[in-house]
């Protein structure tokens, strides 16, 4: 009796620390799994709007340019 005892007591303890370790591998995958979506959405979706404002902004100001230049001669 007093065998099933110990081995019981140490099986748990043995148990929180797979449970801990799990736990943390998990928060941290998940973690992982966030940023990397976070990543790829800034990579596809909000970098190529950026960059077609960006091209509109020029194509604007060019336009400005050629405009002010044709009125100017």
């Amino acid at each position: 009796m007093e065998a099933d005892k110990s081995i019981s007591r140490r099986k748990g303890s043995f148990t929180m620390k797979h449970f801990t370790k799990g736990f943390l591998f998990g928060v941290v995958a998940t973690a992982s799994a966030v940023a990397g979506a976070v990543f790829s959405f800034k990579k596809k979706v909000v970098q190529p709007i950026e960059e077609q404002e960006n091209r509109f902004e020029e194509n604007r100001k060019k336009a400005n340019r050629k405009s002010h230049s044709a009125h100017h001669v």
